[in-house]
């Protein structure tokens, strides 16, 4: 079933990656912040931009539109003319990825003996700005790039319209209200969660007081209960749970967990199916050790060290890969 596919050489060192589920997708950070989105069937570019600094392209395009649908008076500069800085994370979304995530989530959490009736495969209707569309989302330090694949049209989310803190990294919410749409949470140079909905581009909930320094790592996942839980990882060590069910119209919350994962921050976090029992979640922290938690009374069940100092990612169902390079 698996394949070796070889692309063309990088000239830099492979910083971020992320694979579609559905289509044959592979998007790229390098270290000099220029991301690229591969069609490994076809062995094509798909996309390609400079998003630590102006992209060129995307700046004339912008103008390009704005000229065709009448805005002939700038005002101010163009969003698409500031510059993105280090990028933290890219990650495709669409209906394809709302329906994967969906489905590891309450998968790993119906195996566990306790999970109640509602953990179910059923799938929540789709939000209507994700239908029909493939958004390539890249986080950077100064902005967030949404770039829908299908149309090639982009919207810059600034960090002036996040409070003004650098974005470090993020996560798509499975719950979200019908009027705000699709939620992505994005973790703060502050230790603060801020939440942007699709639909109106605003800030709309923030997390609040759960870590002393920055964040480095968010995740979503579902309780053997049901529940929708946010997951966040900090530079002070801590790993803090959050609640990611939105009824409620609260905008600022508070955390419901916060436990010592590692000594000098935690690095990422993901989830693990167990079969016959509830899901678990991997830690790895700057510490180079790997821990595994359980997800019920939240006690850490296991501790590995150290961890080569590589780059580790560990996949949704739980195998861990481990790369030095790669050839794109």
């Amino acid at each position: 079933m698996l394949r070796l596919r070889a692309f063309r050489p990088s000239s830099e060192k492979i910083v971020k990656i992320q694979l579609h589920p559905t289509h044959p997708w592979l998007v790229t950070a390098d270290a000099s912040d220029r991301v690229s989105v591969w069609n490994w069937e076809h062995r094509q570019i798909i996309y390609e931009l400079k998003a630590g600094g102006v992209d060129e392209r995307r700046l004339v395009g912008a103008k390009l539109e704005k000229l065709a649908e009448g805005e002939l008076d700038s005002k101010g500069k163009p969003t698409e003319a500031m510059r993105g800085g280090s990028v933290k994370q890219v990650n495709f979304y669409d209906d394809d990825i709302r329906f994967w995530q969906l489905w590891c989530n309450r998968s790993a959490a119906a195996e566990a003996p306790s999970a109640v009736n509602n953990v179910t495969s059923a799938f929540t209707s789709l939000a209507p700005s994700t239908k029909g569309r493939h958004f390539l989302v890249i986080c950077c330090e100064n902005k967030a790039i949404f770039l829908d694949l299908v149309t090639m049209r982009g919207r810059d989310v600034l960090k002036q319209e996040l409070d003004n803190k650098s974005l470090l990294c993020m996560e798509f919410l499975c719950r979200s209200t019908a009027r705000d749409g699709p939620l992505v949470a994005f973790g703060g140079s502050d230790g603060v969660i801020r939440v942007l909905s699709m639909i109106t581009w605003k800030l709309v909930r923030r997390y609040t007081g759960g870590h002393k320094g920055s964040i480095s790592c968010l995740m979503t996942f579902m309780a053997a209960s049901g529940e929708a839980l946010l997951v966040s990882g900090g530079s002070d060590g801590l790993l803090v749970l959050w609640s990611a069910d939105h009824g409620q119209d609260s905008r600022e919350l508070v955390p419901k967990l916060s436990l010592k994962a590692h000594d000098g921050g935690v690095v990422a976090v993901e989830l693990s199916r167990v079969i016959g029992g509830a899901p678990q979640l991997i830690t790895i922290g700057a510490d180079k050790t790997l821990a595994i938690w359980d997800t019920i009374s939240f006690k850490e069940l296991r501790r590995i060290k150290p961890v080569p100092n590589w780059l580790v990612t560990v996949w949704p169902l739980g195998a861990i890969l481990e790369l030095r390079t790669l050839i794109y």
